[in-house]
């Protein structure tokens, strides 16, 4: 397991960058579920 972790070298610049990666996605998510999801679903409704 030692010599796995060695041959990827991993920097704590990139894990920060793919836990922005991360928020942001989640950010999304939350966009589309309170916003843009209830909009579809009622001009879907009003059909």
């Amino acid at each position: 397991m030692a010599d796995l972790e060695r041959s990827i070298p991993i920097h704590e610049h990139e894990l920060e960058k793919s836990a922005e990666d991360i928020a942001l996605l989640v950010l999304e998510l939350v966009v589309w579920e309170r916003c843009v999801q209830p909009a579809f679903v009622s001009g879907y409704n009003s059909i």
